[in-house]
């Protein structure tokens, strides 16, 4: 699904280093106290391949969806997707991921 993100408002960005550990995202980043959270995410992936989940599923190295460097964005859509996404390195060199949230 296209988004144009004219409908939201970037807010917040994070990078991120994908290791051999499964990364999460900074709830304190999309979900600050003080003001409402994060509606929508777009994330590039720099310097080596990972797997991911939407739902909360823990990503291995062999499983999860695939998602090769400099490839197009991915999207998260609702709080939901954003607060289970998990990611993890496919390969033996550390991934980086650069995030903005959007409300």
């Amino acid at each position: 699904m296209q988004v144009t993100t004219h409908e939201y408002v970037p807010f917040a960005s994070e990078t991120l280093v994908v290791s051999s550990t499964v990364k999460v995202l900074t709830a304190a980043t999309y979900a600050p106290a003080d003001v409402r959270s994060a509606r929508y995410a777009e994330i590039t992936v720099e310097e080596a391949d990972l797997r991911y989940w939407k739902d909360g599923s823990t990503p291995t190295a062999t499983a999860g969806h695939r998602r090769k460097v400099d490839t197009e964005i991915l999207s998260l859509h609702g709080i939901h997707e954003i607060s289970n996404f998990k990611a993890i390195r496919e390969g033996v060199t550390d991934s980086k991921i650069r995030v903005t949230y959007f409300r």
